[in-house]
């Protein structure tokens, strides 16, 4: 039958996903105006953040608070915030309702007032279905926004380490705060006109990232360490990283 029939059923599925996306006639939008919100080291203890109703129904909105530990690794975990008078950083209100083309605010706080550690947390907000009779709405798609929530260190400190073997360079986070390494830029070891760039990916203390570069030669990356704060740095791959097992 050789893969004859496998592309049948494929083909088939994709025509039943598409019919489905075509028989909505309508999706929850919502829209927040931010992704990635940093508490500072002595900055303020709460944000705001937007969330905009942009849709032709009323939208009934969830939002759900979670810690995330170990991040970046393999036992990192997701764990739901569900105690208030437990949890460290809160969001308010929990629950809206907006209207069509309505905006609202949510209000996060940071109630870590030591700050020793960083902690990281994810928001999600999302549309939650509404009660409905008949099927005047038809089939509506509920699309939800998480958000990446940093508190940082009260006392950061910033050390990058990278360790490569030929074109293949591995990063190291020792530090006690995330960063987020931006594109990195490298140039050939002979000939400085040809150039090319790696892209970046943010890092967590404690964790191990590999990439594979273009050239034998060191690279710099513009490394952003919370806010608008960044710094330059060039890595030749020379530094001696702990064992992952440590």
């Amino acid at each position: 039958m050789g893969y004859g029939y496998p592309l049948q059923r494929l083909v088939r599925h994709l025509r039943t996903l598409l019919l489905f996306i075509l028989s909505a006639p309508a999706m929850a939008n919502i829209v927040v105006d931010r992704s990635v919100i940093e508490f500072e080291p002595n900055g303020e203890y709460f944000t705001d953040i937007s969330v905009y109703n942009d849709d032709t129904k009323k939208a009934y909105v969830s939002v759900s608070v979670f810690e995330i530990t170990n991040p970046g690794m393999a036992n990192e975990q997701r764990q739901p915030l569900a105690d208030p008078d437990k949890a460290l950083l809160l969001a308010t209100p929990t629950r809206l309702v907006l209207e069509p083309k309505q905006e609202s605010p949510i209000r996060l706080l940071n109630l870590d007032e030591e700050q020793s550690q960083e902690r990281i947390y994810r928001v999600l907000v999302e549309p939650v279905s509404s009660r409905t009779t008949g099927n005047s709405d038809g089939v509506r798609l509920l699309i939800g926004y998480e958000m990446l929530v940093i508190i940082h260190p009260r006392k950061p400190i910033i050390n990058i380490l990278a360790s490569r073997s030929n074109k293949t360079m591995t990063f190291y986070n020792a530090g006690n705060t995330n960063v987020y390494l931006e594109t990195g830029e490298q140039c050939h070891p002979t000939d400085k006109q040809r150039c090319s760039k790696t892209a970046g990916t943010r890092l967590y203390a404690g964790n191990y990232w590999t990439t594979e570069l273009t050239y034998t030669s060191p690279i710099t990356f513009t490394i952003n360490t919370g806010g608008e704060t960044t710094i330059r740095k060039t890595f030749d791959g020379s530094d001696s990283l702990p064992s992952p097992n440590q």
